[in-house]
């Protein structure tokens, strides 16, 4: 089972394979090395859940997650649901 991952996601809702499914240090399904995944792990701020509207995030936390390696709005939608606007 992986456990370094971000906003991963695999073929599809209830697929357990795929890009996003079980792989060390990847970001929006894309690999990156450990020292990128460290850096992103350690610099996230304070993690909302069960978030609805991005409206609702901390300006922080979308910051943070704007400036990920690889980031996908329209994966970012697939996982969380809200539509990615800044």
């Amino acid at each position: 089972m992986s456990e370094n991952m971000i906003f991963c996601l695999g073929d599809g809702k209830y697929e357990s394979k795929g890009d996003g499914y079980q792989k060390n240090n990847r970001i929006f399904n894309q690999p990156v090395t450990k020292e990128e995944f460290d850096e992103a792990i350690n610099s996230c701020p304070t993690l909302e859940y069960n978030v609805k509207e991005l409206s609702k995030m901390s300006d922080d936390f979308k910051k943070w997650v704007s400036e990920l390696p690889h980031f996908n709005a329209k994966l970012f939608k697939k996982i969380t649901g809200v539509k990615w606007e800044l």
